[in-house]
């Protein structure tokens, strides 16, 4: 499958600070692509890389197989994007404040802002002014600037950061939209893994600067151990237990009520024979495999935000 944007050995010092160590991304056509890590691990700073916003010390992009080269027109044209919070003049209505970028942007086709405004969903609130928004209205005004000139590619930095549950629902049903039925890649940053665990295909972890790991979503469900937890009086005491009846035993200490314990699935009702016999009482047990979350301390080596 085709590579539509590539990042080779990008590194990006501010200062002595290394906010880019040696970072390498291969997003692939027509698919989602999440960078996920903690706020300030470098995924805006990667995107803004990609879009001319700042340059990089070292490392190349290239674009559908070309160079990156920011004097090139004809290559933004294919690419549109939202970094950080959306701007429009408050006072102006939906559909002015596209005029007026379609306007800046050179954006001459014939129906290219109803288009817009229809993909994200606001062709009836099109004459309200931008400052009678809500939150989720006002990304996907965004997102709809994003896509006037019909660019192959969308770069949405934290397109849902702020909203309400039910926001969040519609940004998600507009991108899986956008890619599976217009052929849009789209590249989204986000703190919120499981938000990003339902609708990316492939992704990366950033961690201080670095990709700590990129894979398909397919291959890290493959991943995610299973475990079985088990909600105790006493996790402690517990804990010892496992060590002493079990070789090598894996756990995870969650809390101080909540044990986590991996690889002895099939011991389950043994495990929890030997915690009541010794005096521990067992509230609640329950088998699943790992989130992504689950799996980014893993890999991180802790506490995600």
């Amino acid at each position: 499958m085709e590579n539509i944007i590539e990042v080779k050995r990008l590194q990006k010092e501010y200062n002595g600070f290394l906010a880019l160590d040696d970072v390498s991304l291969r997003i692939k056509k027509g698919r989602i692509y999440g960078l996920l890590g903690r706020n300030g691990a470098g995924k805006t700073t990667i995107m803004k890389s990609i879009l001319g916003l700042t340059f990089p010390s070292i490392g190349k992009i290239y674009i559908k197989g070309s160079p990156m080269n920011y004097k090139n027109k004809e290559q933004f044209s294919t690419i549109g994007s939202m970094i950080e919070t959306p701007a429009f003049y408050s006072n102006l209505s939906a559909r002015e404040n596209l005029e007026l970028f379609a306007l800046i942007r050179g954006v001459t086709e014939k129906g290219a802002i109803e288009k817009a405004l229809d993909l994200v969903g606001l062709e009836s609130s099109s004459n309200k002014t931008f400052d009678s928004f809500s939150m989720g209205m006002k990304q996907r005004l965004g997102i709809a600037n994003a896509l006037l000139h019909e660019p192959e590619i969308l770069i949405l930095d934290e397109p849902t950061n702020g909203l309400d549950p039910m926001g969040i629902v519609e940004i998600r049903s507009i991108l899986i939209n956008l890619c599976k039925e217009f052929n849009k890649t789209i590249l989204i940053s986000s703190h919120i893994l499981s938000e990003v665990e339902k609708i990316a295909d492939d992704i990366a972890f950033i961690e201080k600067g670095k990709v700590i790991e990129e894979s398909s979503m397919e291959n890290i469900r493959n991943k995610c151990e299973q475990y079985t937890s088990y909600v105790v009086s006493n996790v402690y005491d517990s804990a010892r237990l496992l060590e002493e009846n079990y070789d090598n035993p894996n756990y995870i200490v969650i809390s101080n009520r909540k044990i986590r314990v991996f690889g002895l699935d099939d011991k389950t009702n043994e495990i929890n024979r030997l915690l009541t016999n010794n005096g521990i009482d067992v509230f609640q047990i329950n088998t699943q495999n790992e989130s992504l979350e689950d799996y980014f301390k893993k890999i991180t080596g802790g506490d995600d935000n």
